[in-house]
């Protein structure tokens, strides 16, 4: 297998896994350098860039793709929740291939406190949203209908999806 071919293995893989590019490059020549030197040069860059290939595979089983496709505030002639009200909603969209779990994300309409509203154990089908209210009513029952537990401020403000370690904002609007 050529050393061109190789690299557009990595590359295939990198765009697969939507990772960012200029840190990925980074870390294939530093990963290529450090197993060359672990093994005194018999490592020849086909090795190297499929190693590091199946190493950004297997962190793409890990990758949750979620994304604030689209939000509605004072909402006033649309959508109704399951007790007849027009409240405001969220809607989360997986851009994956695979279903993908919100269980421990959060939302949050205040970025000082990122985690304000934690998901259930909420799977999305692949390139599918899923509608959360945001009511302020509260609701985490998994299979019915979400409610945050904050409404939207039909001024603007800030809006994030924050990831499972309650730090990382992986989508935002502010």
């Amino acid at each position: 297998m050529s050393s061109l071919l190789t690299y557009n293995l990595f590359l295939s893989t990198v765009i697969h896994v939507r990772m960012n590019m200029l840190t990925l490059r980074s870390l294939f020549f530093w990963v290529l350098n450090y197993v060359d030197s672990l093994l005194w040069g018999i490592v020849n860059w086909n090795i190297g860039c499929l190693l590091l290939s199946f190493f950004l595979l297997t962190v793409k089983l890990t990758a949750q793709p979620f994304v604030l496709s689209e939000f509605m505030t004072s909402n006033q002639s649309g959508m109704i929740d399951e007790d007849g009200d027009r409240s405001d909603w969220i809607e989360i969209y997986n851009t994956g291939t695979e279903p993908a779990s919100l269980n421990g994300w959060y939302l949050s309409d205040d970025a000082s406190d990122l985690t304000k509203w934690r998901f259930p154990d909420q799977f999305i089908p692949m390139q599918s949203s899923l509608i959360v209210f945001a009511s302020g009513k509260d609701r985490k029952g998994v299979g019915a209908e979400l409610h945050t537990n904050f409404k939207l401020s039909s001024k603007g403000g800030f809006l994030g999806l924050i990831q499972p370690d309650g730090r990382t904002i992986a989508h935002a609007y502010d």
